[in-house]
């Protein structure tokens, strides 16, 4: 097979290896299964490789450990990821390993099908994105891959996408395997966007949302970009201004749901002795928590200013923090000397003025509580489930925020107006 080595695309070079080496693995897993049969034929260069399989099969697992994208060949400078393509095609051709890209496949393998590729225990290990929700094709540990199949007929039918892939590759699409095929493939960089449009890929959802101009900017000194919260539309709009000329950057849904409570506990009912069930303000640095019945994000102008890393489901990935604060009424509990026991009031001051005090801490962010069919800290989230004042959105944009505005908040703070 011949390959313009100096025309090729990092991404076809990251394949090019990818290829080799899991073919070259399925060449030498082949040796060492009929190993009892047929070593008395082996010859020597065939007792070699034999005896390279598990050290060699071991390494390429922990390359490509996450996807071919974010494998070690993907840190390697263009001049090393061309040397390490060299040495490929040679093994290639010196064992016949019959490598093919993407653009060297015959019609019908050009058809953009999704790919499912399986470990010699039949799990499932890598998942990459194709246009044709209808096709896919399932690679196996041994080198091999199946012919072309089309997701369609009874035994796909009333079934979710991630089921489908399992059912063609063969694994019953239990509700476990189901959620670990999800999980997979949120870690393989895609998403699921909603029923129409489904499972996409993370960078293709970025650049459609963003515009290229924005993203050639190398010096924001001369550039200012703004948030603005419309409640009443559902939306979070992010713009930029460069040149004297304001752009839009994207536009995003948005949710600010609280749920309804008469009184200042978690539950919202009328509870007075368990501490644990307490509503407590977020106050400035100082200031003492008291209880509170949360209220909408508040209106005027603020700034987001930080992207914090986060790991629990209630908030996503990122925590988008705000420096917005509100004044809320301020809650107690107090003896009910005729009744007997405690019961909830409105603080008051000697004057008769209900006492008020800050709350702050309020974030844009994902997450959620409502959906646990996917993991909330990475995958799907309902964003118009309640918060106590934040503004929440998809996971899917908080990344794309994070993405593409990360730079500019190193150097300065976005401008947040919520109407």
């Amino acid at each position: 097979m011949a390959y313009d080595i100096n025309s090729m695309q990092r991404k076809d070079m990251l394949e090019l290896i990818w290829l080799t080496s899991i073919k070259l693995k399925g060449k030498l897993l082949m040796l060492s299964d009929n190993y009892e049969a047929y070593h008395s034929n082996y010859s020597s260069q065939a007792l070699a490789l034999f005896n390279e399989y598990s050290p060699f099969s071991d390494a390429v697992d922990a390359v490509f450990y996450t996807s071919v994208k974010e494998s070690e060949f993907a840190k390697l400078d263009d001049i090393g990821l061309r040397q390490i393509s060299e040495l490929c095609i040679k093994v290639s051709d010196k064992y016949n390993l019959g490598i093919k890209l993407e653009n060297e496949q015959t019609e019908e393998e050009t058809n953009e099908e999704w790919k499912v590729f399986l470990d010699k225990n039949k799990k499932v290990t890598k998942v990459e994105y194709g246009k044709d929700k209808g096709k896919v094709r399932i690679y196996y540990s041994n080198g091999k891959m199946s012919a072309l199949i089309k997701m369609e007929g009874k035994e796909y039918d009333d079934k979710g996408f991630a089921r489908k892939l399992l059912t063609a590759a063969g694994i019953e699409a239990t509700e476990k395997a189901n959620l670990e095929m999800q999980d997979r493939m949120l870690d393989d960089n895609l998403f699921y966007i909603n029923k129409e449009e489904g499972w996409i890929e993370k960078e293709k959802y970025f650049e459609r949302m963003t515009p290229k101009d924005f993203l050639e900017i190398q010096d924001y000194k001369d550039v200012t970009v703004k948030a603005v919260y419309e409640d009443s539309k559902g939306e979070l709009t992010f713009t930029y201004t460069a040149g004297g000329k304001t752009n839009m950057l994207f536009v995003i849904k948005a949710s600010n749901n609280q749920k309804e409570r008469e009184w200042p506990t978690i539950s919202g009912e009328n509870i007075t002795d368990n501490p644990s069930d307490i509503m407590y303000t977020t106050p400035p640095y100082g200031e003492k928590e008291v209880p509170y019945i949360p209220g909408p994000f508040p209106k005027g102008s603020w700034e987001i200013t930080e992207f914090e890393k986060n790991g629990e489901q209630e908030f996503g990935p990122y925590k988008i923090r705000t420096n917005a604060w509100r004044w809320v009424e301020v809650w107690e509990l107090v003896k009910n000397k005729k009744k007997g026991g405690y019961e909830w009031r409105k603080k008051k001051d000697s004057d008769g003025n209900i006492v008020k005090a800050k709350d702050s801490g309020l974030l844009i962010h994902g997450g959620g509580w409502s959906e646990s069919n996917l993991d909330n800290k990475k995958g799907s989230n309902k964003y118009t489930d309640t918060t106590l004042g934040c503004i929440r959105i998809s996971n899917l944009d908080v990344e794309l925020i994070e993405k593409v505005l990360r730079s500019y908040l190193n150097s300065k703070k976005i401008k947040l107006e919520v109407k």
